[in-house]
């Protein structure tokens, strides 16, 4: 079944309407987080290259949040990267894997991420959560947030953020320079909901086809206090539907209460399985620096704030971007 086609809204450049490489594999994009950067030509991606700690040797990462992957990227990467121990990351939401020819160890299921798919059906809000969205209302209106002031205001958001959760240094501790980047970045769109004096709730996502997919949502101390994303979020699926667009609303962060399931539950209506790419390309080396039991993969990282999967009953955590 396929939706009706409606209408593009004019939110975006023109140029994006024909975007082919998927923005999160891209060098420009990669290059918002700094460090040594690789591109792959057998899978069309960015590689963070990471010393591992104390050794002379090194480990490729992707980039987060995740990439798309071609079918037969495993069997290139060794080839292409021989000088690497390991390559590690997420991998796209996807009906299915996305690779037939990666065995079962190195491509495995990773958790579920939530999507708004405007062909599933619209949202239909709890009582609670309508009179919560008639509340914010009242305060919080959209507004154009894609401005060098919008951003700014949106990493001062992140931030406070970062602080206030606790996640200084952590996984998701991106550096200010990271915001100053994303702008600049054709596929990447700000959304926001402000009052007459303040931002209350933005989000950042990447347009690719017909998908967007969220990276960052912040919610102001006010915003919390007066339903702010509750706005923003009912903007945004109402964006995406009225432009045929599916939303990626991302998975559940490692360590995340119940607050943030339900909120993306409440604004999204179907589930897709993303996927851990885990490859080894110098064994020798790798079951020489292994710690044994060390449930962590690459199994000589140490464990920080990063994603986790589990799989056969065995839990398995993704260094992260720090390279620690």
């Amino acid at each position: 079944m396929q939706c009706e086609n409606v209408k593009e809204s004019s939110g975006l450049h023109p140029d994006q309407r024909d975007i082919r490489i998927f923005p999160f594999n891209s060098p420009e994009y990669a290059e918002t987080y700094g460090g040594v950067i690789k591109y792959s030509e057998s899978i069309l991606s960015a590689v963070f290259v990471e010393k591992i700690t104390g050794t002379e040797f090194y480990d490729g990462r992707l980039p987060w949040p995740y990439v798309s992957f071609p079918e037969h990227g495993t069997a290139l990467l060794g080839k292409e990267f021989p000088e690497l121990v390991t390559v590690a990351g997420v991998v796209a939401p996807s009906r299915q894997c996305p690779s037939k020819t990666a065995s079962s160890a190195g491509l495995v299921p990773f958790k579920q991420h939530f999507i708004f798919d405007p062909c599933a059906g619209s949202i239909r809000l709890s009582k609670k959560s309508a009179l919560n969205l008639k509340k914010g209302s009242r305060v919080w209106r959209v507004a154009d947030a894609d401005t060098s002031a919008g951003w700014e205001a949106f990493a001062a958001l992140y931030e406070t953020f970062i602080s206030e959760k606790k996640l200084t240094g952590g996984f998701y501790d991106f550096r200010d320079d990271h915001f100053f980047r994303l702008p600049h970045i054709r596929a990447i769109k700000l959304f926001g909901v402000r009052s007459s004096s303040e931002w209350g709730a933005m989000a950042c996502g990447a347009r690719h086809g017909n998908e967007l997919h969220l990276m960052h949502i912040c919610i102001a101390r006010q915003g919390y206090k007066s339903c702010a994303s509750y706005v923003l979020m009912d903007a945004i699926t109402r964006y995406c539907a009225a432009n045929d667009w599916t939303l990626f609303v991302g998975g559940m962060r490692h360590g995340a209460d119940e607050g943030l399931l339900r909120f993306k539950k409440r604004w999204t209506n179907k589930t897709l399985q993303a996927w851990f790419l885990k490859i080894i390309i110098r064994p020798d080396v790798y079951a020489r620096l292994a710690i044994p039991g060390n449930p962590y993969f690459p199994g000589y990282r140490h464990p920080y704030d990063g994603p986790v999967i589990s799989t056969g009953g065995r839990v398995i955590h993704a260094f992260t971007h720090s390279g620690l």
